[in-house]
């Protein structure tokens, strides 16, 4: 998988990461579109509230690929939607994310 990283002020590259593994209760999501929020802005123009080396892009919206059995609320397949890390759909399941540009 590729996720978006903030490498030095004003540059996000896209590096490849190990497609984590899912834990009881999470479900990974192939990322279809991302946005760069203010926090993010602040952090590429000039390092403050994000850090050199943090992924970004944490508003976006995708497919759910995969799930643990014991994720009741969505399915593989099922569009989705984060925004600020809380799923904008009635869920407590924590959420990995599959990026692919």
């Amino acid at each position: 998988m590729k996720v978006p990283v903030l490498t030095d002020l004003k540059k996000i590259e896209f590096i490849k990461k190990q497609e984590p593994e899912l834990q009881s209760g999470e479900d990974l999501v192939k990322v279809k579109y991302c946005g760069i929020c203010g926090s993010d802005i602040h952090g590429y123009i000039n390092g403050k509230r994000i850090p050199i080396g943090a992924v970004m892009g944490h508003e976006f919206s995708g497919v759910v690929s995969s799930i643990t059995e014991d994720v009741k609320n969505v399915k593989p397949g099922d569009r989705v939607e984060e925004k600020g890390f809380k799923r904008l759909m009635d869920t407590n399941d924590m959420v990995k994310i599959l990026v692919s540009p």
